[in-house]
């Protein structure tokens, strides 16, 4: 009787088994499914976060350029602009020295003032500081023609007009009377350019300071 009361209560317990064996393989795919749902969601993720990549770098390249054609543009103004004062400073220098030449001292002072306060970076600038100290010269403004040719010097040491200025600023001390200042100018370009064609006239006049 036993037996029997056991082997009953075994059968009983296999549907149950059954079930839950049933549930257990259910849940498994279910949970595989959604593994592979998640999978999918990430690649696609992925993709979108790629593409996204692509279009911000894509974004980028295009400021960028953006940015360099308007750089392009303000070079291309620049160089433009450059080119513009360029030949209006050199006509203007180009003036003064004519006007010089054709003996239009007053205008071309003006000229050379002109160009010295509008264009004080330019190629033509030493020179015509230094022939404007020669058109102050000739004109017998010697307040304005030392301080110009002193400018000069102390600005353009290695200019090639230098000496000549050392010879011009002394001739304007002698007419001054000041004849110490021109004594030392004539020492100091005998000195140094003692090949210069200039070189008998300062000899003569520096002689003649020496018998006054």
């Amino acid at each position: 009787m036993k037996y029997l009361n056991l082997i009953f209560f075994i059968l009983l317990q296999i549907p149950l088994a059954i079930n839950s064996n049933e549930n257990v393989i259910d849940n498994y795919e279910s949970i595989e499914q959604l593994k592979d749902i998640n999978k999918d969601l990430l690649n696609r993720i992925e993709k979108i976060e790629e593409s996204q990549k692509n279009s911000e770098k894509k974004i980028t390249e295009l400021f960028n350029l953006i940015e360099y054609i308007k750089s392009s543009d303000n070079f291309k103004k620049t160089i433009l602009k450059e080119a513009k004062e360029e030949r209006a400073a050199k006509k203007l220098y180009t003036n003064a020295i004519n006007l010089l030449e054709t003996n239009q001292y007053q205008k071309a002072i003006n000229s050379f003032i002109e160009y010295i306060n509008i264009y004080p970076e330019r190629e033509n600038i030493s020179d015509s500081y230094y022939w404007l100290g020669k058109a102050y010269a000739i004109q017998k403004d010697y307040g304005n023609a030392t301080k110009t040719f002193i400018k000069f010097q102390n600005l353009y040491r290695s200019h090639y007009k230098f000496s000549n200025s050392l010879y011009e600023l002394a001739v304007i001390h002698n007419k001054l009377n000041k004849n110490k200042e021109a004594k030392k100018l004539l020492e100091d370009m005998i000195e140094r350019f003692p090949n210069h064609n200039l070189i008998d006239k300062a000899k003569n006049l520096l002689l003649n300071l020496d018998t006054e």
